[in-house]
């Protein structure tokens, strides 16, 4: 009879704390859609937003207004006129209210294409964006003036952030037509080699470029902020 009833007691706790697991999933899930909602409307992507409330439990969590950790991933966010392919951020400390989410602190992670990444350069239509590499550099494409006449010019450069400017240094160049590729510093015209400046689209109030590099498929920006909210007031 013992055992009976230790089975039975055991049975009932299972029960209840799958229960319990559950409720908290399925609350985790309400969280999580909602969030999901707001930051559609907030940035106006048109494009799939996960979001992962992660930490379990989360009941007490909303009991107590704030969600240790909300992490967020959105494609095809538009910005300043232009398209952010793709998106990561990490919030923590959101506290939760019925006007709008504010996290303590903010990192996000941002791809743009160069597509739409060459509409800043449209301005210079003598050097043009073509890609970037495996290496970090950004390509772009010129050309090289000299007395024998103008011989068109691969440039290799390292990219910074400053404020909301991007910074391009020429780092190496390549002649396709000459069959050469030599470094900028006394190598090359001065045409090339200074450092050219962009401005880049004006971020969300609070939050700030930090770094950026470029890769084969689009030039990634890192950004952070703190006490930012995730969603607008109308939203």
């Amino acid at each position: 009879m013992t055992r009976i009833r230790t089975v039975l007691l055991g049975s009932a706790a299972l029960a209840i704390v799958v229960a319990l697991v559950l409720a908290d999933r399925a609350a985790a899930s309400a969280v999580e859609r909602r969030l999901a909602d707001r930051l559609r409307c907030a940035t106006g992507a048109s494009g799939p937003i996960e979001v992962d409330t992660g930490g379990f439990p989360i009941l007490d969590q909303l009991a107590f207004g704030e969600l240790t950790l909300v992490e967020i991933e959105a494609d095809t966010v538009p910005l300043a006129g232009g398209t952010v392919t793709h998106i990561e951020a990490r919030a923590t400390k959101v506290r939760l209210s019925d006007d709008r989410p504010l996290a303590d602190s903010v990192t996000l992670f941002a791809q743009v294409s160069y597509p739409d990444l060459r509409r800043f350069t449209a301005d210079r239509p003598d050097l043009q964006i073509i890609g970037g590499n495996e290496s970090g550099r950004l390509l772009l494409r010129t050309d090289m003036v000299s007395t024998t006449g103008t011989t068109p010019a691969t440039v290799y450069a390292d990219v910074s952030v400053q404020g909301n400017l991007l910074t391009i240094q020429p780092a190496e160049v390549e002649l396709p037509a000459l069959g050469q590729s030599q470094t900028v510093i006394g190598r090359v015209p001065m045409a090339v080699s200074p450092a050219e400046t962009m401005p880049m689209p004006q971020l969300p109030r609070g939050l700030k470029y930090r770094a950026a590099g470029a890769t084969p498929e689009g030039m990634q920006f890192l950004a952070v902020g703190a006490n930012l909210p995730l969603a607008g007031t109308n939203c």
